[in-house]
């Protein structure tokens, strides 16, 4: 093996790596909203981006859910146990990426990250 063989394969495992870790790599998400619906209506729509460090309140029937902004994530902080008896939206933790939710069913509430760009093409069944 040859000098340049080596360095034709060593060349090749770095493309490989860079590729194969590539997909592990969050991807840029500077378009990525928060949609708060309350019994099926939108109530609110956050712009993760702008409202970085910040909690909302959002005003239930029986009353309030504060959402924790941080690192372009977001979460539901946990509640009184007459609001949410199994506490299993506050115990989710964070989500990140599109198309991930936050569902509290005592009180209706649905957290749903949505990204404002384009969204590439999932798959194609025939």
């Amino acid at each position: 093996m040859t000098a340049l063989d080596r360095k034709l394969i060593a060349g090749l495992l770095i493309v490989a790596a860079i590729l194969f870790l590539g997909r592990f790599l969050p991807a840029t998400q500077s378009g990525l909203v928060a949609r708060v619906e309350l019994t099926g209506r939108l109530v609110k729509t956050i712009n993760l981006t702008r409202a970085e460090g910040r909690k909302v309140v959002i005003e239930l029937p029986r009353g309030r859910a504060e959402l924790e902004i941080k690192n372009r994530a977001v979460r539901i902080v946990e509640m009184p146990d007459e609001l949410c008896p199994r506490k299993i939206c506050s115990h989710s933790g964070w989500i990140r990426k599109p198309g991930e939710m936050l569902i509290c069913v005592p009180n209706r509430l649905v957290v749903r990250l949505v990204s404002t760009q384009s969204r590439p093409v999932d798959a194609i069944t025939r």
